[in-house]
């Protein structure tokens, strides 16, 4: 659990049971879904791995690839490491402390631009643009202050880099993007879930408001984690394709003009998947962000969403399998080993979702450091797994495809 304790007490992030890795799931990571008797269409083929050696950091993960060479970050700091592609260190720098361009704990993870410089949004202090050897390029403030965090540490992609017109733009998003309010119907029709950065100048804007069928138009009110959006847009059929967090829906937009609109909505029968049916609007104040401070601990929700190929990469926690336990939960009746229980039930899955034929099949994962990976170029990369009762100095990359099982 190491790797979450800085988040917990320099910003106070509310990660509830659901989410919160004990330190069993920390060191076994995703364990070979088999054990679970699913049957597997797909698996994972290793197609190569590097190695990075004697990095002691709190919370070491991989951010991507900047050309051919592998950005790291510790989740921990603002500490950044760049190796090149056989695994040799090439740049490290620290963005932390009173310094142009800092950014905090609370940064999404790295995405990158045309240039292979390193994008990122911070919740605190806004987008960031750096050179591989840390020079700043672009900053500038959050589009919103927050008024607290509500994270998850992994792998996910959380923003995107996009080119329209010639011009680069970051898609991102915030929990908290509107002047304080009375959560109620006008909220919702008005609340617009995406912000758009032009990666050129740093002006922002608000996109996409919700779609006319979504539940969160339909007179209930939910945690701001519920309508918290993962999304791909293909720029080579100009389509932004989105999901909300508690929500087992692909809403498709057509993003041809200035900006997206809604093209069409398909159900995704997603096994396990729960979605909240709202509360009351008194219930809900502005900028509530946890479903647990509702009374709904280890709810549903999508991590991510992937397009390779035709298809869909989602990655989602499942509600666990019976009421009874969630009861005993609430009442802060559960024992470890009943806590425990549940976090290996609603642990991340992921599935390859066919969008011709609506099919939706489990892949067969290894076990994966954070419990997620990227998504670069169409093939998968993800870290070897914590070393139990070691605190690792060496950590291993992996590079792989998703195979049909034979």
């Amino acid at each position: 659990m190491r790797y979450l304790i800085g988040f917990v007490i320099i910003f106070s992030l509310f990660l509830n049971q659901g989410c919160k890795p004990s330190d069993t799931t920390e060191n076994e990571s995703i364990e070979a879904a088999e054990t679970e008797g699913l049957n597997f269409r797909y698996s994972i083929e290793v197609l190569d791995s590097v190695e990075v050696e004697n990095v002691l950091v709190p919370a070491f993960a991989f951010e991507g690839k900047s050309g051919d060479n592998l950005v790291f970050k510790d989740k921990a700091s603002s500490k950044v490491f760049v190796f090149d592609s056989l695994g040799m260190p090439l740049y490290s720098w620290d963005k932390s402390g009173d310094v142009p361009g800092n950014f905090s704990m609370a940064a999404d993870n790295f995405v990158f631009d045309k240039n292979h410089n390193i994008v990122l949004g911070d919740n605190m202090a806004g987008i960031r643009v750096f050179t591989i050897d840390g020079q700043l390029v672009l900053q500038n403030r959050t589009y919103q202050p927050q008024t607290g965090f509500h994270m998850f540490v992994d792998l996910f992609r959380k923003n995107q880099v996009i080119n329209k017109n010639g011009k680069e733009f970051l898609i991102h998003h915030l929990d908290l993007m509107d002047d304080v309010q009375q959560i109620g119907e006008e909220f919702y029709k008005s609340r617009k879930n995406l912000l758009l950065t032009d990666l050129t100048n740093g002006k922002t804007k608000q996109i996409l408001p919700f779609p006319e069928k979504s539940k969160f138009l339909a007179g209930k009110a939910f945690p701001f984690e519920d309508f918290r959006p993962v999304f791909f847009f293909n720029e080579k059929e100009e389509v932004l394709y989105l999901m909300f967090q508690n929500e087992a829906v692909l809403y498709l937009f057509d993003w041809k003009g200035d900006e997206p609109i809604y093209k069409e909505t398909i159900l995704i029968d997603l096994p396990g998947f729960s979605s909240h049916q709202g509360w009351e609007y008194k219930d809900v104040e502005y900028g509530l962000l946890n479903a647990g401070q509702l009374g709904s601990p280890f709810p549903s929700r999508i991590r991510n969403l992937e397009k390779i190929g035709n298809d869909f990469l989602i990655s989602y926690n499942p509600s666990p399998i019976s009421d009874s336990d969630l009861e005993i939960v609430r009442n802060n009746e559960a024992t470890k080993e009943l806590k425990d229980r549940l976090r290996e039930e609603t642990k991340i899955k992921t599935v390859l979702f066919d969008l011709k034929t609506k099919e939706v099949s489990p892949i067969d994962f290894p076990q994966m450091r954070y419990e997620s990976f990227k998504l670069i170029d169409e093939e998968l990369w993800w870290m070897k797994p914590a070393s139990k009762d070691v605190e690792d100095e060496d950590f291993v990359v992996y590079r792989g495809r998703i195979i049909e099982k034979k």
